[in-house]
């Protein structure tokens, strides 16, 4: 296997064709902005999502065929249907370089609703929002898969769960890089490739506006694989 440097050639060579194919795959980048004012069950709210274009060329982005988002709160959690508002599922729309567009969304919110809840999109990969809906003076629990409270167009929510403090999100919140993931392929020496994994684990939660020197602990992992 062949260890030292890369030579300048094929640097140019992989950084090409990196930035070749990082142009042709370039996808938007979605930020969803959680709806103000009064927030009320049973009522439709509209959601604002900013469709930003980070690349330099120009990128034609399609809504989805189906649109649909995981509501939950305190009273139970529901998968509910959405529509963009002004345009038709499906359509088509461009965003210059470098510039953003800005499209809204309507949802029903779930009669049972009431609280602090969570939206996320399912067809759509944005952040979830959190917001604060009245609840209604009917208001009983989310219905099951076939409940028969459910609204025209809901289906019971089935998936991942959406509570922050859940034990996944919890150790999420605890990893970050350490050093740098890469995979690099060439054809010096005869064809061989690297392959490198790192992350590390905060050993303890931060707490409070002080910051401890135990509070930056961590448990460094890597992991490299190569072969020819």
């Amino acid at each position: 296997m062949w260890n030292g440097p890369l030579p300048p050639r094929f640097c140019s060579f992989v950084v090409f064709w990196l930035a070749f194919f990082g142009t042709a795959v370039a996808n938007p980048d979605l930020l969803l902005v959680p709806p103000t004012g009064v927030i009320k069950a049973g009522e439709p709210v509209e959601l604002t999502v900013y469709v930003n274009n980070p690349s330099g060329g120009p990128l034609d982005v399609a809504i989805p065929p189906v649109l649909r988002a995981e509501f939950a709160g305190v009273r139970g959690a529901q998968r509910i249907e959405a529509r963009p508002a002004g345009v038709a599922l499906g359509a088509r729309f461009a965003v210059a370089p470098r510039s953003f567009s800005t499209r809204r969304v309507t949802v029903n919110v779930p009669a049972w609703a009431g609280g602090t809840v969570s939206l996320r999109f399912i067809d759509l990969s944005t952040n979830p929002v959190m917001f604060v809906v009245t609840p209604s003076e009917t208001a009983t629990v989310a219905p099951g898969p076939s409940g028969a409270d459910s609204t025209a167009g809901d289906v019971g929510f089935r998936g991942d769960s959406l509570d922050l403090e859940s034990e996944r999100e919890t150790v999420r919140r605890h990893v970050s890089t350490y050093e740098p993931t890469y995979f690099l392929l060439g054809p010096v020496g005869g064809w061989n490739a690297r392959l490198q994994f790192s992350f590390k684990y905060r050993l303890v939660s931060p707490s409070g506006t002080d910051p401890r020197w135990w509070q930056s602990l961590y448990s460094p992992t890597r992991r490299r694989a190569s072969g020819t």
